[in-house]
């Protein structure tokens, strides 16, 4: 889900600015295997053509 890796991202990136602990039960952890249909709708499509850097 979005909240498993804004959890992960948020944790990983503040040095516990913002939280000091947290839990991500399903966090997206590659943008390229979640679901296809919604990613591809708001991310385009994960080629280098299009947005392949947003998928990294």
């Amino acid at each position: 889900s979005y909240g498993g890796f804004l959890t992960s991202y948020i944790l990983s990136t503040q040095d516990g600015r913002v939280f000091q602990s947290g839990v991500a039960v399903a966090p997206v952890t590659d943008w390229r295997y979640y679901d296809s249909i919604y990613t591809e709708r708001y991310m385009g499509m994960p080629n280098k053509n299009d947005n392949l850097i947003g998928y990294e």
